[in-house]
């Protein structure tokens, strides 16, 4: 049989798929684990349509020519026709096949901490997302669909198998279309850089990727564009080309999102990156200076918070950055005509904040507040009434308490994440891989058990 070689090795790779599945049961996590689940199904059936097209196509179409005579009479074996006609997509289609391996190999076997699943996932969630979204390790931070990594490489593939003319035979195939028996379904994977996997002070450039996945979803700068033309304005034109124009002006959306919702250590996370991987302007991204201004801006803006958490994160990364933005008015990247256009879209966006329901960073603090300060939620009230549910509550730390139980004593605490980071990000200095990351994830595990315990006490509390 021809190609019995790469259809075995493909069918080999399906069973693996199997294998990984198996392996999902070493995650603690039920929910983490049906997200894996249907990735792996996905590239399962990506590895299927790859296997079917070869069969069911391209060997079939290839014993359909060999029936037919060439000008010079001559004859070819089925293996010469694939050759001669199918050697691309055929070299392509076992690439592909090790890609899809490899991809969800590493959604299993990989050193991203399933509990920044937990944390990640909460603004999908939040703004009603429920399709599949996965954590993977890749060579830069980067949101995809799995339209865009999966279904996009086989259309060759798929193509080809919907249409079933031969022409000059009178036999034909029937057309198949690959994606009805072996679906792939909707959903996103994140990829962040391999090498940072496990490092506190480039997950928050994730916040970036996860609001870039609520736009595709939910159409968030559009909805910008609509709240400026209802005020009668226009976005700053940053380029005169309007393809790359909407492209930086998203980009700085992003950050502008997510510097509000992680908070003020987002903009130390973004010159990280900068620093580490060689930034250039593209037609998809804008100079880093525009991109640094933007957060520069909200770690210069005056915010009512009655905890000192947010003063002492913003006044730290305020600091980390601003050497940088006065670097660039020196050498002219940031002259006036620019920063006035990149003040005005920051102006707009903070009107457009203002008008969407976003978790901020000044409404988890708040939130921490108040979970931490209910008067009645003390372990002598359980006791006098047992049939009185009451929440876990903290004690209210303030910027010193997290950064010595965390950095100083190792100890987790059941805090939301964003605050926690924001502490630990700003004392990064202190921060040390193997003493601390296991601290930091116990915390960000605490934090989800007592969210699911403050809502099964609510949901109790409903009922009685």
């Amino acid at each position: 049989m021809p190609l019995e070689a790469l259809i075995g090795h493909i069918e080999n790779l399906i069973n693996r798929m199997h294998d990984l599945e198996l392996e999902l049961d070493q995650i603690p996590f039920s929910k983490i684990k049906y997200l894996l689940a249907d990735a792996i199904t996905n590239y399962k059936n990506g590895l299927k349509i790859i296997r079917e097209a070869l069969i069911e196509s391209v060997i079939k179409r290839a014993e359909l020519i060999t029936q037919l005579k060439s000008k010079s009479g001559r004859s070819f074996s089925t293996e010469q026709v694939i050759y001669n006609f199918y050697q691309e997509i055929v070299s392509t289609s076992y690439l592909t096949a090790e890609r899809f391996n490899t991809d969800a190999t590493m959604l299993v076997k990989t050193s991203i901490q399933p509990e920044l699943y937990h944390w990640l996932l909460e603004i999908p969630e939040y703004f009603g997302v429920k399709k599949t979204i996965v954590l993977q390790e890749g060579i830069r931070f980067i949101t995809e669909t799995f339209d865009q990594k999966i279904l996009n490489p086989l259309k060759p593939l798929i193509e080809l198998a919907k249409r079933p003319d031969i022409e000059g035979s009178l036999a034909q195939l029937k057309p198949i279309d690959l994606t009805k028996s072996n679906p792939i379904g909707d959903g996103y994977v994140i990829s962040c850089v391999r090498g940072e996997a496990q490092n506190p002070v480039l997950w928050p450039v994730l916040y970036h990727e996860i609001f870039e996945l609520i736009d595709a979803e939910q159409n968030l700068l559009q909805n910008l564009e609509d709240f400026v033309t209802k005020k009668k304005r226009n976005l700053p034109i940053l380029d005169s080309d309007s393809k790359t124009n909407k492209h930086w002006t998203l980009e700085i959306f992003m950050d502008f999102l997510a510097i509000n919702s992680f908070g003020p250590m987002y903009a130390k996370s973004l010159l990280e990156y900068f620093k580490r991987s060689p930034y250039y302007q593209t037609l998809q991204h804008p100079e880093m200076s525009s991109r640094l201004f933007c957060v520069y801006q909200y770690l210069t803006s005056s915010f009512n918070s009655e905890m000192d958490i947010f003063y002492k994160c913003q006044t730290k990364a305020r600091q980390e950055i601003e050497p940088e933005i006065t670097r660039y008015e020196a050498e002219q990247e940031l002259d006036s005509a620019k920063k006035q256009k990149l003040s005005s879209l920051y102006s707009l966006m903070v009107q457009f904040l203002g008008t969407i329901d976003i978790p901020t960073f000044l409404n988890r603090l708040e939130e921490y507040r108040q979970q931490s300060t209910n008067s009645q939620a003390t372990f002598n009230n359980l006791l006098k009434d047992e049939r009185k549910f009451i929440p876990f509550q903290d004690p209210l730390f303030n910027f010193e308490d997290i950064r010595n139980n965390i950095l100083y004593h190792h100890i987790s605490l059941a805090i939301d994440p964003c605050v926690m980071l924001n502490v630990v990000l700003a004392n990064n200095d202190l921060y040390q891989m193997k003493e601390h990351l296991p601290v930091v994830i116990d915390s960000i595990r605490k934090w989800k058990i007592k969210q699911v315990w403050n809502l099964s006490v609510d949901e109790l509390s409903r009922e009685s």
